[in-house]
């Protein structure tokens, strides 16, 4: 049985938070023993996190660790934009490490991406080096609007 998959959109806004919260509320509804993770959050200033929103839709109550979310930055931008404002480096040990212990937790791990599969998280590094790297499968969420084929085909081939 597959672990954990991560959450991937081709944009901004597809829908990658509702989607992660449907999954986890159906395994959690099946009696596995599930947790969401999202690796690097922007954009969160007064409003809810998006572990919040997936803690509330799916009945979560469990861990609040920071391995859900290492990262958090104020602004909303790509992750590597948003950490050189705030003047941090975004670690992939780190995030590599609270998977891990995330997945010595629990049976199955949604990670929810930031963005899509080629969002960089650092001036040398993207999100499908991780993908890649740690070979997590991917789901691919898909806004239906006008250039939808396009971008799921380029995120396909990639």
């Amino acid at each position: 049985m597959i672990q954990s998959f991560i959450v991937l959109g081709t944009d901004t806004g597809v829908g990658k938070t509702v989607i992660t919260s449907f999954f986890l509320r159906y395994f959690l509804e099946k009696g596995i023993n599930a947790v969401s993770q999202k690796w690097i959050q922007t954009g969160v200033q007064s409003h809810q996190s998006d572990i919040d929103f997936h803690d509330q839709f799916s009945g979560f109550n469990g861990n609040n660790s920071k391995d859900r979310c290492p990262y958090v930055f104020q602004f909303p931008s790509s992750p590597h934009l948003a950490a050189q404002r705030e003047s941090i480096l975004i670690n992939a040990s780190v995030i590599k490490s609270s998977y891990n212990r995330l997945c010595n937790q629990y049976s199955m791990i949604i990670v929810e991406g930031t963005g899509g599969i080629m969002v960089p998280y650092s001036s040398t590094g993207l999100v499908s080096d991780w993908v890649t790297e740690w070979n997590i499968p991917v789901v691919l969420v898909i806004g239906n609007q006008l250039g939808c084929i396009n971008h799921t085909l380029l995120s396909l081939d990639y």
